[in-house]
């Protein structure tokens, strides 16, 4: 069961569901995110692949104040209601239960997106040039396995990569 590792909902653990293709983000992942970041205080947030939430309530713990959590699980969206329930906050997140690449074709605003894709999502080029494309200035985090190959699109500046295992994060301004 995945726990928020840090900010007012420390130690909090998250509801999630047992389904081989779900992959919470370990804590150590988390760690490096969001020491790298630096901070997400007064941030909105959206979540890509959200499964239980945990990268989004982890940024909603550390300041943020708005997040969107996209998936295209209506088990994955219950999940994440129950989670917002739990916590309190519940008029802080806003629920989409859709397709990543039709969510990016939206109008929304964010100062950081964070993706995490499963370990055998096989869109990288549709994802990384919807991302590149999207109007928006703000930071990207993708967490993907250490094997992917991850093609970088014009319009988007790799800032920074760290392997933390089996995991490698990107981080992307755009």
């Amino acid at each position: 069961m995945p726990k928020i590792v840090s900010g007012r909902f420390k130690g909090h653990r998250l509801k999630a569901y047992n389904l081989s293709s779900l992959r919470p983000t370990l804590s150590r992942v988390k760690e490096t995110i969001f020491n790298k970041l630096s901070s997400v205080e007064g941030y909105r947030v959206v979540d890509l692949f959200a499964g239980c939430g945990n990268l989004g309530f982890e940024a909603i713990s550390r300041g943020a104040e708005h997040c969107i959590f996209v998936d295209k699980s209506k088990r994955a969206i219950r999940i994440i209601s129950e989670n917002a329930e739990a916590l309190g906050i519940a008029d802080m997140v806003e629920l989409r239960c859709m397709d990543v690449m039709r969510f990016l074709e939206t109008n929304f605003k964010a100062d950081l997106i964070l993706a995490d894709p499963p370990y055998n999502y096989d869109k990288f080029d549709s994802l990384m040039k919807a991302l590149a494309s999207l109007h928006n200035q703000c930071k990207i985090v993708l967490e993907c396995g250490k094997d992917t190959e991850i093609p970088i699109p014009e319009g988007l500046e790799l800032t920074d990569k760290a392997r933390i295992g089996d995991t490698i994060v990107y981080f992307f301004e755009l």
